[in-house]
């Protein structure tokens, strides 16, 4: 039985977003690409949700926060939670290999393993790895250009940029349907490849 506790409790939507929620994991098209115990684990996990001013994240494959003036329309709102319930989904996929309880994110962050702008690029990567197979599945989630745009955005605040070469990497990340955690890691180690520490000059 799928459990949704909307904290807080006097939360004016909390049953239009339990709901919400509730049809996204029951309509999932990843679902189909994890065996059955998995979906059963996904249809039976505490979800806890948090209305607060934080932009929509999980924490362990559990915990969700909300901002509702962000996605009030029930589009928006629909397609975070197709996209963030796709993390859950990848984290109970064991052929993914990162449990939602495990400390693998953990260990990659440590400075020997990655940097924070390292964690960035995975982050984004992954991301771009759901959009794809999201779209692949018929979903209108962000575009292919919008990832690569907000990637390159971001690099900008870690004091340098990534050459054009990365956008292959992200490309690879689109199309594919079946990639691991240490799959995902390895095209991180890659883009990291492609790094460099100042802006670009002017042309």
């Amino acid at each position: 039985m799928m459990r949704i506790q909307i904290i807080p409790k006097d939360y004016s939507n909390s049953k239009e977003l339990t709901s919400t929620i509730k049809s996204v994991i029951k309509q999932h098209p990843l679902r189909n690409s994890v065996t059955s115990a998995v979906q059963e684990r996904l249809l039976n996990m505490p979800i806890v949700v948090e209305i607060s001013n934080y932009l929509v994240n999980i924490c362990l494959g559990v915990r969700l926060h909300f901002d509702p003036m962000m996605y009030q329309d029930k589009g928006k709102r629909e397609k975070v939670l197709f996209h963030e319930f796709a993390h859950i989904i990848d984290r109970l996929n064991p052929d993914f290999g990162i449990d939602c309880q495990s400390e693998d994110e953990a260990r990659i962050m440590q400075p020997k393993q990655m940097t924070e702008g390292g964690f960035m690029v995975y982050q984004s990567i992954w991301n771009c790895y759901i959009d794809g197979r999201l779209e692949q599945s018929g979903q209108n989630p962000r575009s292919f250009k919008q990832h690569l745009q907000e990637f390159h955005d971001c690099s900008k605040h870690f004091g340098g940029y990534f050459t054009k070469e990365v956008n292959a990497i992200f490309e690879k990340a689109w199309n594919s349907k079946n990639l691991s955690f240490n799959e995902i890691v390895n095209l991180v180690k890659n883009c990291l490849q492609y790094w460099q520490p100042e802006k670009p000059k002017e042309t």
